[in-house]
């Protein structure tokens, strides 16, 4: 049997060589086979390195599967002979191993991975290695909406990160510390940290990893900052680097935040541009099983079918995406796919099912104790109510939601969130027949508007101040609000901002008294819902549209 053995080690080690020798272009296809031929050699130390290399390939491939394959052997190599490995071999590979764990979306793994390295990085005074432990660490419970564990760990890296004097290490560390008050709706917090991050990547001239994440971060906080205009620059620096490095996941973010920049009513408004980056995201996180990236890419497709008036496909999209975040367990994804839903049955005039997703929606934001999307939430469920009331009084709650939600989003530095809030005051003014306040709401509204390009939302400005300027008696101002309102809505392409428009301007018309102008704004009303409803397969989707026989 020892002959036979020996015999079959020789054979096995033959072919590593000869695999090694021949491979040539395809060497990186063969590379797990050649580890395999090598461990059956009983060339263990080579074979480990065949291993290492064969998962970051598969990494670089984003084929998270396979490298998890590779790397379980390795690990299971290096623990089955302890003789033959030092120490720090399974404390890098735990480390590495858990690093695949979190982008495949196995928190539970990659915190156990990732603690087991970083104890063995500590009990060693190894500072490079637990800079980069605590930051992953962090970020894995960042994922998994754990933000007090993420930014004590991330806290305690960036501290090991400025003691060893890597600049490029306090600049990774930054980001992903500025990445955690991002995510919590902490604007104020998470500009200051990556400003400085990329401060430091433009001064070394990086143009590696750690760029494409200080750009994609720092571009980020000026989307919550209310400033798409800023951000889509940045966000497709940070594309055109991640494409350089080969860095397929945030290849997909870059496009899927390209989308959300463009989507409106709180960005750009350009919704052809929104389909196409959510289009390209999407292949990538198909072909990649990037489930995190997947759930907001697909929000954003459904963005972007509303923007286009296809809202049957805007529904598929959302509920496909809620049906992902429940599956990877993120409340905070799954928070403000309710909160997209409930914007497409508000267009179709279904404000019980809006307000039923919202309240949903807001339950879920505050048990995961995340103010990231809270505010939008807040105003989106006050303005549901608000429609209910078909000219009541409004529920009492509709100020109050509105009210708290703008000035949390004004101190956490959530611009893009209080024009929404601002949006809804002013139609509540008008509700309430407060004109002025309406014109006064409307203006802080176009102010921020301006600020960041965001047109959708000028556009309503605009339409509330022409509502609100003809009830106060100032009709020649008034069209001209309206006006304004109306070109750009032709301009933006929106099929409901277009219906909002021109029911505004066939009650303008009917106050002056021109029914032929108002008839025709009513005509075209007409056909923007009946086009709506032809899209819609289910009828019940269709009971709160004004559809006429």
């Amino acid at each position: 049997d020892s002959v036979l053995i020996k015999h079959r080690r020789n054979f096995h080690s033959l072919v590593a060589d000869w695999l090694v020798e021949h491979s040539g272009e395809r060497a990186e296809e063969v590379t797990g086979l050649i580890a395999n031929h090598l461990e059956r050699a009983g060339r263990l130390e080579e074979a480990l390195v065949y291993l290492r290399r064969a998962g970051e390939d598969a990494i670089k491939l984003f084929a998270l599967a396979e490298a998890l394959h590779f790397y379980d052997q390795a690990v299971e190599l290096v623990e089955s002979h302890p003789t033959v490995f030092a120490g720090r071999e399974i404390v890098e590979l735990r480390g590495k191993r858990g690093s695949v764990h979190a982008l495949a979306g196995d928190f539970a793994a990659a915190i156990a991975d990732t603690s087991f390295a970083l104890q063995a990085a500590q009990e060693t005074h190894d500072l490079p290695a637990q800079r980069a432990l605590l930051t992953s660490l962090g970020m894995v419970y960042r994922r998994a909406d754990d933000y007090e564990r993420a930014l004590s760990l991330l806290n305690q890296a960036v501290e090991v990160a400025r003691e060893s004097g890597d600049r490029r290490a306090v600049a990774d560390t930054l980001y992903h510390l500025g990445s955690v008050y991002w995510s919590q709706g902490e604007n104020f917090k998470a500009t200051p940290p990556h400003q400085e991050a990329l401060e430091i990547c433009r001064s070394l001239g990086l143009a590696d990893l750690v760029a494409v994440q200080a750009t994609h971060g720092r571009a980020e906080s000026h989307v919550t900052d209310g400033r798409p205009d800023l951000a889509l620059g940045l966000f497709k620096e940070s594309l055109r680097l991640s494409r350089q490095v080969g860095d397929r996941s945030y290849e997909a973010e870059n496009l899927q935040m390209i989308a959300t920049v463009n989507r409106g009513p709180e960005g750009l408004a350009d919704y052809p541009a929104v389909e196409k980056a959510a289009q390209e995201a999407l292949e990538i996180c198909r072909a990649a099983n990037l489930d995190w990236h997947l759930v907001p890419t697909l929000d954003c497709l459904s963005a972007a079918y509303r923007g286009l008036g296809d809202y049957q496909n805007a529904f598929r999209r959302s509920h496909e995406a809620a049906q992902v975040a429940e599956d990877i367990g993120v409340p905070r994804f799954l928070s403000f796919v309710f909160h997209q839903l409930a914007a497409l049955y508000l267009d179709l005039g279904l404000f019980a099912s809006a307000e039923e997703y919202l309240s949903r929606a807001l339950q879920i934001g505050q048990e995961a104790k995340s103010a990231f999307f809270l505010p939008t939430i807040q105003a989106g469920l006050a303005v549901a109510r608000l429609r209910q009331s078909n000219g009541r009084e409004p529920d009492s709650t509709v100020f109050s939601l509105l009210e708290e939600a703008l000035v949390s989003a004004m101190e956490r530095g959530q611009k893009q969130q209080a024009a929404h809030c601002l949006e809804g005051l002013a139609e509540l003014a008008i509700a309430e027949g407060n004109y002025e306040k309406s014109v006064e709401c409307a203006d802080r509204l176009l102010t921020l508007a301006k600020r960041g390009a965001m047109r959708e939302r000028a556009a309503q400005a605009h339409r509330w101040r022409g509502v609100a300027l003809f009830a106060m008696g100032q009709g020649e101002e008034a069209g001209e609000e309206i006006g304004q309102a109306a070109a750009l809505a032709q301009i933006i392409g929106c099929p409901r901002l277009l219906w909002d428009m021109h029911q505004t301007l066939a009650h303008y018309y009917r106050a002056l008294e021109d029914s032929q102008m108002a008839a025709f704004h009513e005509e075209e009303i007409q056909k923007i819902v009946a086009t709506i409803a032809e899209g819609l397969e289910d009828e019940a989707l269709t009971e709160g549209l004004p559809l006429t026989s």
